[in-house]
């Protein structure tokens, strides 16, 4: 088995702006990531947003790109908005 590759910043950019969509319907539209890397990204998310340790789970890119939509997002997970 192969490591995954890391996320493009199009590819996190696509699982940002679909909270509502669930993580069986996304790995179709990012067909290179399955259910379960993207619910963990997805809690990494949950976890930055609530200032918690993310356990290396998100990169920089994706820590710098989700500081820059601050106040735009919606979490997947608890649907709050930050």
């Amino acid at each position: 088995m192969q490591p995954e590759q890391p996320w493009s910043k199009g590819e996190f950019a696509i699982l940002v702006s679909t909270p509502r969509m669930s993580h069986d319907a996304l790995s179709v539209e990012l067909d290179t990531r399955s259910p379960g890397a993207i619910a963990v990204v997805r809690e990494g998310i949950c976890l930055w947003h609530r200032r918690m340790d993310t356990h290396d789970i998100l990169s920089r890119m994706m820590t710098t790109f989700l500081e820059t939509r601050r106040g735009d997002l919606t979490c997947h997970k608890c649907k709050e908005r930050f």
